[in-house]
């Protein structure tokens, strides 16, 4: 909306967010971002991003009303796209979970913000909020049969230290989020032993504390770092680099990836706008490449990136080494792939040159061919 600038949610903006959908199902991505309120990540403390809320919300006399037509809408076209899954926006700010994410309403007859940086995460007035709202918000959700496609986010990134306030904002919403998926990036493996967070996405230079645990449903990702050695979608970083975390997926059964960059077309902590054709590293403050791995082309029509066309071909690697699966044993695959690759399979090293990755996917290709 801001690149382009267009009125957020208008039919124009659903256009252009359409074809920038539907190329990332193109290229694999099978869940994106849905941002019941405006998302509070990579926001400054006390900034504001543009407001894209979907969740329309009407107070009078105190009392809150609910519109979820336009979330039906954004849900409806990601369908047609191809996405089966769908990530609600954090529900309190990122590194600390200490407040509440911006969210406007008409109240009687105004349009304002209602809550926002000024608003303790666990003040009595949001955790009423919350509640009510998400009682009526995962009602809808299952009449329309997603409880099984629905994640749901506390916080991005919490360290250790913000533990205990983590902890009351999964109390406060314990019971209205019960049975529902939770999922969180971070780097600490403490939230899942508290049993904070029974989803995990584990930042990849970390995910060695995480597969020491009996996780049911393994994430990775990585934003920022890791760098040397680790795979990635930098612009100095090979491409058999970034496509060998299929190969890696596959060898420790992690199930998720998420990825922050898709589209970030701002500067650090969203102070402005960038534009990424001139600036690829997010204002000088990321990495070249990080924060975007799809840019925005004219007329609303987005461009592939070559590293995210390279990190579907490490999902394709995954899917033939599932086919392989049919045809011979995880162990037994997993050791002629390391004869190839020279060493074993670790999160911390990658096929750097794409001989070694050609090798690789010219080795599952084959022990399926012999078998069919």
């Amino acid at each position: 909306a801001d690149y382009y600038d267009v009125k957020v949610w208008s039919k124009k903006h659903f256009d252009i967010c359409r074809r920038f959908i539907k190329m990332a199902a193109d290229n694999g991505i099978n869940m994106i971002l849905t941002p019941i309120f405006t998302p509070p990540i990579d926001t400054a403390i006390g900034g504001e991003r543009t407001t894209t809320q979907l969740v329309k919300i009407n107070v009078t006399d105190g009392k809150y009303e609910f519109d979820f037509s336009l979330v039906d809408k954004w849900i409806d076209m990601l369908r047609e796209c191809g996405i089966k899954y769908f990530e609600m926006s954090h529900l309190f700010t990122q590194w600390g979970a200490e407040h509440a994410p911006k969210i406007v309403a008409t109240v009687n007859g105004k349009r304002k913000k209602i809550f926002g940086w000024q608003t303790d995460a666990s003040s009595k007035e949001y955790v009423d909020f919350l509640n009510k709202f998400l009682k009526e918000f995962t009602a809808h959700l299952d009449k329309l049969g997603l409880r099984d496609y629905v994640y749901f986010h506390i916080s991005d990134e919490p360290s250790e230290k913000h533990i205990e306030q983590y902890k009351q904002n999964k109390k406060n919403l314990q019971k209205v989020l019960k049975g529902w998926k939770l999922l969180d990036a971070m780097s600490h493996v403490e939230f899942y032993k508290q049993g904070l967070c029974e989803i995990p996405v584990a930042v990849s230079s970390s995910i060695e504390d995480f597969l020491k645990e009996d996780i049911k449903e393994r994430w990775v990702y990585y934003c920022w770092e890791p760098d040397q050695g680790y795979s990635n979608r930098y612009l100095g970083v090979h491409l058999a680099r970034t496509r060998f975390m299929g190969i890696q997926m596959y060898k420790y059964g992690i199930e998720g990836f998420l990825q922050w960059g898709y589209n970030f077309y701002n500067n650090r902590f969203s102070y402005d706008n960038i534009n990424p054709f001139l600036n690829s590293n997010a204002g000088y403050w990321s990495l070249g490449g990080d924060a975007v791995t799809v840019y925005p082309g004219n007329c609303g029509r987005p461009i592939e990136s070559l590293r995210l066309i390279s990190f579907k071909q490490g999902l394709e690697d995954i899917r033939a080494l599932k086919l392989c699966e049919q045809y011979y044993s995880k162990d037994d695959i997993i050791r002629k792939i390391e004869d190839v690759f020279g060493e074993n399979i670790v999160f911390s090293k990658c096929a750097d040159d794409t001989a070694t990755m050609q090798k690789i996917r010219d080795t599952i290709d084959q022990m399926i061919i012999n078998k069919i």
